[in-house]
């Protein structure tokens, strides 16, 4: 029996009417010209299905963009879904030439092609079906570059069997799925324990910690240049070396009366610095790489309301609330 006979035999079995359900429709990006780019998606009924996405109008002008339609349709209602289908029919609906990897400033130029080139690396599906005549070279782009510098993705030609997205059930987590799952297995602040760098990340973590104390002066806080006496003391440097002292001791990186009186010292500096109608004293201003310690030191310190300080001194503050819930 042909691969296609057998496929559409048990899409036949498995076909239950479905009244009702839910196929998401959102947009991955815009066309040069404005025109957004649409995907649909239906989520598998069991938890753990490998994620496929089917793709139409790689080629422009449409070509496979009303069987991708018409495949979602089809799979929507199946009894058992066994992988969670994401499709975009018309991969360029302006008909706009594609290329991949895309080349030129993202979304700037060759708007479409970045588009999809990103939004599939940071997706990170197991499988890329491709409708249509041509992929426009996105097959063998996948197959040997991380998108979005995520990680390889398989593909294939789609051959418009919609019976053959219901076998696909057993299809190996790829490449880029797995970096995505560690990504986002990170908490904001710390690296996996199990992680290659988290022993050295660390150990850098004490020895700054331990660097940075003596520099701090009496008043609580670090200057404009840490290192150098009578640079003026800065706030945002000041609440951000706070958090990292405060977060270190809730978290166990570090131990010790010393470090927990740095942290106390600090804090009512900040506190003392920040005004109730969001002003601040002496955040340095934003700057880019300096060629001296003199251009350094001569960066301006704003007095009043500044969102960069402002967010440190929340970061600061957050964290102490943390401890005071304890």
């Amino acid at each position: 029996m042909s691969v296609r006979r057998s496929t559409l035999c048990w899409l036949l079995v498995a076909l239950l009417p479905t009244a009702g359900l839910a196929v998401e429709s959102f947009d991955i990006g815009l066309t040069a010209s404005g025109t957004p780019v649409r995907a649909l998606a239906i989520t598998a009924t069991r938890r753990g299905a490998p994620t496929i996405v089917l793709i139409g109008g790689l080629g422009g002008h449409g070509e496979g963009s009303e069987a991708v339609r018409a495949a979602v349709s089809g799979y929507g209602t199946l009894r058992a879904r066994p992988v969670n289908l994401v499709a975009v029919p018309e991969a360029s609906p302006d008909a706009a030439e594609l290329g991949f990897p895309p080349t030129g400033s993202a979304y700037r130029e060759n708007a479409e092609s970045h588009v999809l080139w990103r939004w599939l690396g940071v997706l990170s599906p197991d499988l890329v079906l491709t409708a249509g005549g041509t992929d426009a070279g996105l097959g063998a782009a996948l197959r040997d570059n991380a998108a979005a510098g995520m990680g390889r993705i398989p593909t294939r030609r789609w051959d418009g069997d919609v019976g053959a997205l219901a076998v696909l059930g057993d299809t190996a987590e790829s490449e880029a799925h797995r970096l995505h799952d560690q990504r986002a297995a990170r908490s904001p602040h710390e690296l996996p324990r199990d992680h290659a760098g988290h022993d050295h990340a660390l150990r850098s973590y004490r020895r700054l910690m331990d660097a940075l104390l003596p520099h701090q002066t009496r008043d609580g806080l670090w200057r404009n240049v840490i290192d150098v006496p009578g640079a003026y003391a800065e706030f945002s440097a000041t609440a951000m070396i706070g958090y990292a002292l405060q977060r270190g001791l809730r978290e166990g990186w570090i131990r010790g009366k010393r470090y927990g009186a740095a942290a106390d010292r600090a804090w009512r500096a900040v506190n003392a610095r920040s005004g109730d109608d969001g002003t601040f004293v002496d955040v340095c201003e934003s700057t880019q790489r300096m060629s001296s310690v003199q251009q350094y030191l001569q960066r301006t310190a704003i007095l009043g309301q500044d969102p960069r300080g402002g967010a440190m001194a929340m970061l600061f503050a957050t964290e102490r609330m943390k401890v005071d819930a304890r």
